[in-house]
């Protein structure tokens, strides 16, 4: 028993720990603290450090090093009201409505950023998440993406898709009112190249009958 304590004294000052914090660091507490990461990947350090009854450092190194997981700041969120769900439905209908019996057959593409379905409300300095890993789809993630580096985006992409899909139907392509969509010279290269092109007022923010 006493070479033991000895060989946690000695391990606790390898490691810069805490004898106890050395004899509480086992399998069984590694095992144990990635369960309820896992069970409630929101729950802070220091409620996860009540809870196992140990060093707050203890349970920060033992997720970081040893689970390898980490703490995520969560995104701040948009709050969709009853209004604007209201609202999206009657335009979601006029959109159908529109689609089926005023222009029956055009096809339209859209270019936007939109959040959907985010409905809950977060706390963006305090509200976190802990994960193993994240996945990010980027589609342009540059920031000079100046307006001739998103031009051979509609160049590459967009045109010749919409040229596979349409195969000589009408159509038409409509974007948003980003800095680089509604520069001069995107302006230009659209108007020359996509015939059936729509540009947004920049005084009518539900142009979009998605918004």
């Amino acid at each position: 028993m006493e070479y033991e304590r000895r060989a946690v004294v000695v391990a606790s000052f390898r490691v810069g720990k805490k004898p106890a914090e050395v004899m509480a660091w086992t399998d069984e507490f590694v095992t144990a603290v990635k369960k309820t990461v896992e069970n409630d990947g929101s729950q802070s350090y220091a409620k996860i450090t009540a809870d196992m009854g140990c060093h707050k450092s203890t349970i920060c190194r033992t997720i970081k090093k040893d689970i390898d997981y980490s703490s995520y700041r969560k995104s701040h969120c948009m709050l969709i009201t009853n209004a604007s769900k209201e609202s999206r439905k009657v335009k979601a209908v006029a959109l159908l409505n529109e689609l089926e019996h005023g222009s029956a057959g055009m096809l339209r593409f859209f270019s936007h950023e939109k959040n959907f379905i985010q409905d809950k409300t977060s706390n963006r300095q305090n509200g976190r998440w802990m994960f193993p890993s994240i996945m990010v789809l980027g589609i342009i993630s540059r920031p000079e993406s100046t307006a001739e580096i998103y031009q051979e985006v509609p160049r590459r992409v967009v045109k010749p898709s919409i040229d596979e899909i349409v195969a000589g139907r009408p159509y038409v392509f409509q974007q948003d009112s980003a800095p680089a969509h509604k520069a001069k010279t995107t302006q230009a290269w659209l108007l020359n190249n996509v015939l059936h092109h729509w540009s947004p007022d920049l005084w009518t923010p539900d142009f979009n009958l998605l918004d």
